[in-house]
């Protein structure tokens, strides 16, 4: 009855991955059309990655390998997980909040519960500052990308942008709906699986709460550390052992990296159909033309020169 326990587990904690992806597909369908199996295949890669090493390095290289295979680029790619990771931060800092009202140790989760809502503070502070404020922003990434050859300007500026239009598209275009739906499921699973892991746990040794795995896998430490050494250093003796949360985490990476790879097999055997054929049309986040055409494009932009073009055309 344990095993099947850490199995439901298990496929519950698969589902929130998938479900994870799902949302972030939500920020890259406006503008491309985007690849489950790629963006699937990144994602795993990133909490592989974000397992074994520290400073959440993974969803850096999760950002990159997707990049590589859209047509906006890195930057852009880079754009659309700050942007999943910015709601996931409001999440956390709310369910570390539901528990630090609840029965819980409360010392243990006072420096993680400050951590999350600071973050999600200062995040949402610079939203507002960025919206309100963009003109002073836009000015300033301009003065300081001028300092580099056009090459690396061109790249800080379309990352810029790109932070900039997918913000302001996730409040314009994305479906609300949609996105509730996918936060809503996607925590759900996360939650139910992390209190079925510490039920099967509490079988080996004393009791092991929600409360344990959700600290282990969120404490505000765990920014600076990777996945199996914060589960090292745990207070709790069963969350040390490297093989049990090693099969807990990384099966339901591996079996959703498989998955991938067989959907990414498969639909190299079908013809691929042009979109535009069925009606569905995305954003330009940028003029697809040449690195010199994009350059001026954005140089125009965040000098304030577009304000004048767009005025010139309406007239």
């Amino acid at each position: 009855m344990k095993y099947f326990i850490l199995i439901l587990a298990i496929l519950l904690l698969l589902l929130g991955h998938y479900f994870k992806m799902l949302r972030w597909r939500q920020f890259v369908e406006i503008y491309e059309k985007p690849q489950n199996d790629i963006l699937l295949k990144s994602l795993i890669i990133g909490y592989m990655v974000n397992f074994c090493l520290p400073f959440r390095i993974g969803d850096l290289i999760r950002s990159i390998y997707a990049g590589r295979k859209m047509k906006n680029g890195i930057g852009f790619s880079i754009a659309t997980v700050i942007v999943d990771k910015y709601l996931d931060v409001i999440v956390v800092g709310f369910l570390f909040l539901i528990f630090y009202l609840g029965s819980f140790p409360k010392v243990t989760l006072l420096y993680s519960l400050l951590f999350y809502l600071g973050l999600s503070t200062i995040a949402l502070y610079f939203l507002v500052i960025a919206i309100k404020y963009s003109r002073y922003l836009k000015i300033l990434t301009k003065k300081i990308s001028s300092i580099f050859n056009d090459e690396i300007e061109l790249n800080l500026l379309h990352f810029s942008w790109s932070i900039i239009s997918v913000f302001k598209d996730m409040y314009k275009k994305v479906s609300r709906k949609k996105l509730i739906y996918n936060t809503v499921l996607i925590w759900l699973w996360y939650i139910t699986s992390y209190y079925l892991f510490a039920t099967f746990l509490s079988t080996f040794q004393s009791t092991v709460k929600l409360i344990d795995v959700f600290n282990l896998l969120f404490n505000s430490n765990n920014i600076f550390m990777s996945t199996i050494r914060i589960s090292h250093i745990s207070s709790n003796l069963i969350l040390q052992i490297p093989l049990i949360m090693g099969l807990y985490i990384l099966t339901p990476l591996i079996a959703l990296y498989t998955i991938s790879i067989l959907k990414d097999k498969a639909n190299n055997t079908l013809i691929e159909n042009d979109d535009e054929q069925f009606g569905m049309k995305y954003l330009k986040i940028l003029p697809h033309v040449n690195k010199n055409e994009k350059l001026e494009f954005l140089e125009a932009y965040f000098s304030g020169g577009i304000e004048i073009i767009l005025k010139d055309i309406l007239k």
